[in-house]
């Protein structure tokens, strides 16, 4: 008799790659306004800026997941060297208005300049605890040139927008990664399309600079130069990307018999039998055949199988007795 092993899950060690891309997009500056206050503080003649900001980033990742075994049903995500992208949009205004008070008093606003910020920086995806950044530094700005009832203000604003992002876990199935090249074990199950879901969260964090250089004078005061380093910035925003479902087929290997009985056969004779060897699985399983125990007296042609997705191959089995003792083997 030959007794026909229990079939793994499959021999292929490895499922077909999954796309995976995740992409998330956050509001780093979302209606933000400041304003400096007169400068120079406590001069009769000064400037007083308001700074709003709106915009966000968006940050996507590719790689691949993939499924492998036996020593488990184990999952890992691969990045896609410099597939991670990190862009920035931030749009940031600043509202100019000049104060004096040198016998007369006023406020008088001068004018809204607007700084479009747009930053791309490319990674590697998934690199845990790896900060990213996106930054631009605007050219110079002449947002002020004035004379306004005696009074002359000239200024210049350089804006700076830096932002960062860095991917702070993955996990599949629930089971969390924070640390760089690890890999996740599932359950296994013998089915043909094995699903995992995947989730990767990340932090981002912005800060948005107008350094403010310039002069003020009028009615004998002054001129009074300044420089402010005029600075907005958002809260640090923890941010989850959409949960995406990987599915990956898998082979299910089985035989139609547990197994091969041959009877009696007589010393000097040979006889065969086929086996079916089918795949209900979804995706081809190929690998060799060996016989444990029996002394040499059974045989299996062809020594190794592929049996397509959905399909079969079909294995002969051949005892040849030397003596007239009972044998048993194992395939």
């Amino acid at each position: 008799m030959l007794l026909l092993a229990a079939l793994p899950l499959a021999l292929a060690f490895d499922s077909e790659p999954q796309p995976a891309v995740f992409q998330t997009q956050v509001e780093l500056f979302n209606n933000l306004e400041m304003s400096s206050g007169p400068i120079p503080s406590g001069f009769p003649l000064a400037v007083d800026i308001g700074l709003t900001a709106n915009g966000g980033g968006t940050v996507r990742m590719a790689g691949e997941g993939v499924l492998s075994w036996p020593d488990g049903m184990t999952f890992a995500l691969v990045p896609t060297r410099d597939q991670g992208t990190f862009d920035v949009n931030v749009d940031v205004a600043a509202v100019v208005n000049l104060t004096y008070n040198v016998g007369f008093s006023g406020s008088y606003p001068f004018e809204v300049v607007n700084f479009p910020v747009a930053a791309t920086t490319t990674f590697n995806p998934w690199a845990l605890g790896q900060r990213v950044q996106a930054s631009q530094t605007l050219t110079e700005y002449e947002v002020l040139s004035l004379d306004y009832l005696g009074i002359t203000v000239i200024g210049t604003v350089t804006p700076v927008v830096t932002t960062g992002y860095v991917t702070t876990r993955w996990s599949a199935d629930g089971n969390n990664v924070t640390q760089p090249n690890r890999t996740v074990t599932l359950a296994p199950d013998r089915i043909a399309q094995y699903p995992v879901n995947v989730a990767v969260a990340g932090r981002f964090d912005s800060t948005a600079t107008l350094n403010l250089t310039g002069s003020i004078q009028g009615y004998g005061f002054g001129p009074f130069s300044y420089t402010y380093p005029f600075e907005l910035s958002s809260e640090t925003v923890d941010a989850e990307f959409p949960v995406r479902r990987l599915v990956f087929p898998l082979p299910m290997l089985a035989a139609d018999l547990d197994a091969v009985e041959f009877g009696d056969v007589e010393v000097g004779r040979v006889d065969s039998i086929e086996v079916n060897l089918d795949n209900d699985g979804a995706m081809p399983a190929s690998g060799t055949l060996t016989i444990e125990g029996g002394d040499g007296a059974f045989a299996v042609t062809p020594s190794s199988f592929e049996a397509p997705a959905g399909g079969s191959d079909v294995l002969v089995v051949t005892f040849a007795p030397t003596d007239g003792v009972p044998s048993e083997a194992r395939l």
